[in-house]
C-alpha cells in the first residue's frame, strides 16, 4: 500500500492533480469487533502488516494535502 501510495501522489503532483480518494480500514484502529473506535478520538493501533500499511499510506496521504 504504501509503495503504490507514494507513486500515486507523485504522479497526482506532476499532473496538477489536487484530490485523491484513498479508502482505508478500520483494521488501522486494532481488532477488537466488539469496541468500535470513535473517528475523531480514536488512536490507531494496528495489529497486522495490511493495517499498519494502510496506516502508513494513510499519514503519506495527510503529509501531502497537508502541502498542498
Amino acid at each position: 500500500n504504501r509503495e503504490l501510495v507514494a507513486a500515486v501522489l507523485d504522479q497526482a503532483s506532476a499532473r496538477g492533480i489536487a484530490r485523491v480518494f484513498f479508502d482505508s480500514t478500520v483494521m488501522v484502529f486494532g481488532s477488537s469487533a466488539d469496541q468500535m473506535p470513535s473517528w475523531t478520538t480514536a488512536e490507531p493501533a494496528a495489529h497486522s502488516f495490511y493495517a499498519a500499511s494502510k496506516l502508513i499510506a494513510g499519514k503519506l496521504l495527510a503529509a501531502w494535502s497537508a502541502a498542498a
